[in-house]
């Protein structure tokens, strides 16, 4: 029995040394990250609200008190909104809502869109749904953006990779930061899969995609994956305060789809500078929308945040 209490404390020993030495390289790799983010104002706001909140639905709540606490806000971004089309207008209103919604985890539905397929890859807590508007006639991918602290370290990762997909034919030289193509090659051969299922349900819906912030970034790379995959369709993605993710033979490439992507910008927001200046040189692609565009005060935060 004293041999057996012995062998039983070796173990716990052994164990508490396993913590322990856990616990110092999880406290190492947080020291690297934020050593690569100090200098950046708005990733460093970002994590520090990612990290202060633990519900997924942090937006709605936070929304709610912009609401009660701002009612000059809406007035404001109205008019501003009188700068660009009002089918743009409306189509990045639109894309605020459904991008809303993929952060309060919809099921079932979400505004117009009915879900068929609830993503969510727990090694890269990549999130979103597809799903099909019969109103709009669309077949809709939507992406969350940043709720968690592996989100943030997915925002961080800006080692470039050469990407490669099922169905896209990337271009000699392209190169894409590892933070979004690991979440978003993690779910594409499943996306795919479901919009060609619903493609065969409603042969004459058109695609589109759409997503925030980190979504916004991920809907570079869903809009590449659906312009690649389904040449004979077309799709429109709207990409909301998104930061660049790749070099210029990339972008390049994005741009040379037959599509059309816009880019909703908030000039508040800080965001989709990161990366667009030495060492990182990263660049946009799509159609450029002016700021402040939406009409309520729910998605006047939702793009600052």
């Amino acid at each position: 029995m004293v041999q057996e209490q012995g062998d039983m404390i070796q173990r716990i020993d052994a164990n508490t040394e396993d913590v322990v030495d856990n616990v110092e390289g999880a406290q190492r790799e947080l020291l690297k990250y934020w050593s690569r983010v100090s200098g950046n104002r708005w990733l460093v706001a970002k994590m520090f609200g990612v990290l202060m909140t633990s519900d997924k639905n942090w937006p709605d709540g936070m929304a709610m008190s912009l609401t009660n606490a701002s009612p000059v806000v809406s007035k404001t971004l109205e008019n501003r909104a009188s700068r660009i089309s009002s089918s743009d207008y409306s189509e990045l209103s639109r894309a605020a809502d459904l991008s809303s919604a993929a952060y309060s985890g919809c099921d079932g539905s979400a505004f117009d869109v009915r879900i068929t397929l609830q993503t969510n890859n727990l090694a890269t807590n990549t999130e979103g749904f597809v799903g099909y508007s019969t109103s709009k006639q669309r077949i809709s991918v939507v992406l969350r953006g940043s709720t968690t602290v592996q989100d943030i370290l997915n925002d961080i990762d800006t080692t470039l990779v050469t990407p490669r997909l099922s169905g896209v034919n990337f271009p000699s030289g392209a190169l894409v930061m590892t933070g979004v193509f690991t979440p978003w090659s993690s779910v594409h051969d499943q996306v795919v899969s479901e919009v060609r299922r619903l493609i065969g349900l409603y042969p004459s819906y058109t695609l589109e995609s759409t997503g925030h912030s980190l979504g916004g970034s991920l809907t570079y790379l869903s809009y590449i994956a659906l312009t690649q995959n389904f040449p004979a369709k077309s799709v429109t993605s709207n990409a909301l305060a998104a930061f660049p993710i790749g070099n210029s033979k990339f972008a390049n490439f994005g741009q040379s789809q037959k599509g059309l992507l816009r880019r909703g910008d908030n000039s508040l927001d800080g965001v989709p500078n990161m990366y667009t200046g030495l060492p990182y040189n990263y660049q946009h692609y799509g159609t450029a929308s002016p700021t402040n565009c939406f009409p309520s005060e729910t998605k006047a935060l939702l793009m600052m945040s």
